[in-house]
């Protein structure tokens, strides 16, 4: 037992020598046997599973796609191993590349989850979410993989005594090995993940709606939608009032929900406007209680808020969150609106304004937190309307990872800067500030009329 202990440790200390590449050293610790290569296996396992415990806790679940892709991925390194070793006519290459594989994962991969994990203490004791450390987190899983796969062409070539022209042969089955290891997603497969139905407080809901819901939804939502309607209260003639419309458009994603139901409690603080709201949500845990988010809603939403506005003096705020498309090849923006299984028609700046125009409703902020959100503006630019994007029509807006309460800017927009702030306005500057500190991102802002900012801070 000590024997075959102190041969794994030496085949991980040749290991770290080719990982610096000094493959010619390694070769006096390298103790390739098909045992070796079995022990590893189950060392590099047992490792993982511990790291993901630790990380997880034990209220999390097995995943089950994590086995299949650690079995592809160490039989892609064994052919890859297998076909160095009848490029170079070199049998013993099999063993020794087969055993380096796997210890050199060892190293490499739990140095590249360690750091993931001192990568997120640190992004949860700063809050900080900038691009760089993004591009870090991203690179914590590429660059290992990608040295990983030089480390073994470049101890291939070396052990096989070949000149720079060996490369060729080296470089073929492992740049293989790599390309298939990323196009099915094998890289970072968790062994134990979260189980998002174990969380506390809360029955856990499916995603995607059943087939018995999606029909029921058929039945139940024009209702829904009527009874969210009728509750709108009338404007006071001669009072500016804020009435509120929010969506959230992709219902996969709980983060969108989240964030609706969150800025609508701040916008009834904030302005009393508590029976002066509309919430169109798509979202399997809410589909009884609001009405679902789709340009017929909207439309239809828009023409009983016009009604009940006094359209000379009151504001509508309308806040649309979800993910966004890039308009490319004549297409244009699009805001998602999802809720599978059924399919629902994307929302496009073009759609809303036509809303609008129909529904006579002259005094907008328009509020749109979405990839490529900028897009909607230059459509819905009017005198009277103050527009506000989460991003530049070319760029993302981050935070709509699914834990998230909300997202980077609407976190920034209405919890952080509005709640020290009177003004649409002044409270985006300060956002910005915000968002670009995080983020080093520019928000696309256009402001018409100046008109729209006194209006507004008449609102009581």
């Amino acid at each position: 037992m000590n024997s075959i202990i102190k041969a794994s440790i030496s085949n991980l200390y040749a290991a770290l020598l080719c990982i610096f590449l000094m493959p010619k050293r390694a070769t006096h610790y390298l103790v390739a046997t098909p045992l070796q290569i079995i022990l590893l296996i189950f060392i590099e396992l047992a490792l993982n599973f511990g790291f993901d415990l630790y990380r997880v806790g034990l209220d999390g679940k097995f995943n089950l796609w994590a086995p299949q892709a650690w079995l592809a991925s160490i039989s892609l390194a064994l052919f890859a191993a297998w076909l160095c070793s009848v490029f170079f006519r070199r049998k013993e290459l099999l063993l020794q590349l087969a055993t380096l594989s796997v210890a050199i994962s060892i190293i490499l991969f739990l140095c590249a989850d360690l750091l993931q994990q001192l990568l997120a203490l640190f992004l949860d004791l700063t809050k900080q979410n900038t691009t760089g450390l993004w591009v870090l987190q991203w690179g914590v899983w590429w660059f290992p993989t990608v040295w990983y796969a030089i480390c073994l062409a470049t101890s291939a070539i070396v052990w096989s005594n070949k000149t720079w022209h060996g490369w060729v042969l080296a470089a073929l089955p492992w740049g293989m090995t790599l390309f298939s290891m990323f196009w099915l997603g094998m890289v970072g497969q968790r062994l134990w993940i979260e189980d998002y139905s174990l969380r506390e407080g809360q029955e856990y809901v499916p995603r995607q709606l059943t087939q018995e819901q999606a029909e029921k939804l058929i039945y139940t939502q024009p209702l829904i939608l009527q009874n969210a309607t009728e509750s709108i209260a009338q404007g006071v003639a001669g009072q500016p009032e804020l009435f509120f419309l929010a969506i959230a458009g992709y219902g996969e994603q709980d983060v969108f929900m989240k964030e609706v139901l969150a800025v609508n409690r701040f916008v009834q603080q904030k302005f009393t406007s508590e029976k002066r709201s509309l919430l169109l949500v798509n979202n399997a845990k809410t589909i009884d209680q609001y009405p679902m988010a789709t340009v017929t809603s909207i439309r239809q939403g828009l023409s009983v808020l016009a009604k009940k506005m006094n359209l000379e003096e009151d504001v509508l705020l309308i806040f649309m969150t979800s993910h966004g498309s890039k308009g490319e090849n004549k297409k244009p923006h699009e805001f998602s609106m999802s809720l599978e299984p059924l399919v629902l028609q994307q929302l496009t700046p073009s759609m809303l304004k036509a809303a609008l125009d129909e529904a006579d409703i002259k005094h907008r902020v328009i509020v749109v937190s979405a990839c490529y959100s900028g897009g909607f503006l230059p459509e819905l630019q009017t005198s009277d309307s103050l527009l506000i994007s989460a991003s530049h029509a070319e760029r993302n807006s981050f935070g709509c990872a699914d834990e998230n309460e909300w997202t980077d800017f609407g976190r920034a927009y209405f919890f952080e800067a509005f709640n020290q702030e009177s003004s649409f306005i002044r409270a985006f500057e300060r956002a910005k500030e915000v968002i670009a500190q995080r983020e080093k991102k520019k928000i696309c802002f256009i402001l018409n009329h100046k008109y729209m900012s006194d209006k507004i801070l008449k609102i009581p």
